[in-house]
């Protein structure tokens, strides 16, 4: 069925099915398969996309002559398990089209054929354009599911369905779809938040309010929040919080930096969900739960080649159904050197004397925001060696290191700090951190393990170091146990930086 022409919803419906028991390949290794390309042009294919990671591989090929689109079909078909439909014979539902406006549909060439439990089954040349499917996301707050479609069908589908429900397919409408398609590739560095607001109020006021353009917002909205980012990275902010309230409201950007909250922008209330929405789908967050509080972690760099940023994101409900979210910029990717983070000679020479140890407990104490997770991953690049094996539980995974051993705790599926340090102990460690000792059972098995001849390093939220004292025996802990193993406490208190010198480290300060 995958590799024959799908004329009927059933036979779609259980070709996708058929297709997610597929393994997954790449498309690569796909044509590899057919013989369409070799190794030497794709790995030349690929060193080209590094350059620019906005363009799919298929594509890059395509562009380069190396295969036709009808191979790239073959292969996405025969080796990728993508259901192919035929446009002229299947029965597209009126239901799936009123999600995505003609303009939209016609200038990212998508058909929508099905909707089935909010996931819109959509039919595009290309299923491997993240760009293209991550808009539709945000456009239709549904889940994207592409099949196959020929290009030669695609055009005339679009204007052909669309025609059958009443919408617009005329030649002005396809000029203004163009028009969109050439504003659509953007400068990130040439427009700022003040030019871009001034675009959103300029739609809303020459806009009739029945029939507003819908997805020139959602372009000027998405580069808003892009040059949001950008700019707060820039002015070395730590937090991005995004207020909603309800009614016509607007919606407050305020940013936090040197540990104080300043106003950024204000937002029209009738963006208020699609901002939401927006955030939500670019850490890959469900955006129809609004019910429960949701983590993620966005790869800015993703969506911007130019700028490696990542930001770990918190949506949290608040009152009248509205959320709130609050996004962390994360301060790096690498591990800063041990000797550069800060710290007094004295206290440095000391955290290098409990790290070069082969067993103990150390622990980074301090306020939320004050670099704990930070302090350790350049305490861990400190030893981090071929003869140490180093497991982390992590909540989310901020930094990354050669060498590491990093899982992410999931306390949806039960799997918490406890239950990683447990499973860590029958994998041979040397040294482990945990993200965060958080209750008894975590510090408990902690302790017990820098008992047993390893390393442990952990972060509490404590303001000092005899505080910490009391708050494991708070917890619980036998004074017996952790006296032994405890070797160090490092307190890291959260300062406002108080000139131009400290103004580059931001509001972290150590002690």
């Amino acid at each position: 069925m995958l590799t024959q022409q799908v004329v009927t919803a059933e036979q779609l419906l259980a070709a996708i099915e058929q297709q997610g028991k597929m393994p997954m390949v790449r498309i690569g290794e796909a044509l590899m398969a057919l013989g369409m390309i070799n190794r030497a042009q794709l790995e030349d294919a690929l060193e080209q996309q590094k350059r620019d990671r906005s363009v799919p591989l298929g594509e890059l090929l395509v562009t380069q002559g190396l295969v036709s689109r009808h191979d790239l079909q073959t292969a996405l078909a025969r080796k990728m398990g993508y259901p192919l439909v035929d446009l002229d014979k299947f029965p597209i539902e009126a239901e799936a089209l009123r999600k995505v406006p003609f303009a939209v549909a016609h200038r990212l060439m998508t058909v929508p054929l099905l909707l089935r439990d909010g996931n819109l089954i959509i039919a595009v040349e290309d299923p491997s354009k993240r760009l293209t499917l991550s808009e539709l996301e945000f456009i239709t707050q549904c889940k994207i599911v592409p099949v196959l479609a020929q290009h030669t069908q695609l055009e005339f589908a679009i204007k052909d369905a669309y025609s059958k429900i009443g919408a617009d397919v005329s030649a002005d409408a396809y000029g203004r779809a163009s028009s969109l398609n050439q504003s659509g590739d953007f400068d990130m560095e040439s427009q700022s938040s003040g030019s871009l607001m001034e675009d959103l109020e300029k739609q809303q006021q020459d806009a009739h309010e029945d029939e507003m353009p819908i997805e020139q917002s959602d372009n000027s909205l998405v580069r808003l929040i892009n040059t949001m980012i950008i700019e707060a990275h820039a002015q070395g902010v730590s937090d991005i919080h995004v207020e909603s309230y309800p009614g016509k409201e607007k919606v407050k950007i305020r940013f936090r930096k040197d540990g104080v909250l300043m106003p950024y922008l204000e937002l029209p209330p009738n963006y208020r969900s699609a901002m939401i929405a927006r955030i939500k789908i670019m850490c890959d967050l469900d955006i129809s739960e609004r019910r429960k509080p949701q983590d993620g972690k966005i790869n800015f760099a993703k969506f911007v080649p130019q700028h490696k940023i990542e930001l770990r994101v918190a949506a949290i409900p608040t009152n009248n159904g509205m959320e709130d979210i609050v996004m962390r910029i994360l301060a790096s990717a690498k591990p800063l050197p041990l000797d550069k983070i800060g710290l007094s000679p004295l206290n440095l020479s000391r955290l290098k004397e409990a790290m070069e140890r082969p067993y103990g407990l150390v622990l980074c104490v301090g306020p939320t925001g004050s670099g704990k997770t930070t302090t350790l991953h350049s305490a861990l690049s400190f030893i981090n060696v071929p003869e140490r094996k180093i497991w982390t539980a992590e909540d989310p995974v901020e930094i990354t290191q050669p060498g590491l051993r990093q899982v992410q705790v999931n306390p949806k599926i039960d799997w918490t700090f406890a239950k990683a340090l447990r499973a860590f102990l029958r994998a041979d460690p040397d040294v482990i951190m945990v993200g965060e000792m958080r209750d008894q059972e975590t510090a408990g098995m902690g302790v017990e393990a820098s008992l047993t001849g390893h390393l442990v390093l952990s972060t509490l939220h404590t303001n000092s170091a005899p505080e910490t004292v009391t708050r494991l025996l708070d917890m619980g802990l036998d004074p017996f146990n952790f006296a032994d193993s405890l070797r160090s406490s490092l307190p890291q208190p959260l300062y406002s930086a108080m000139g131009p010198r400290q103004a580059g480290v931001g509001a972290r300060r150590h002690r």
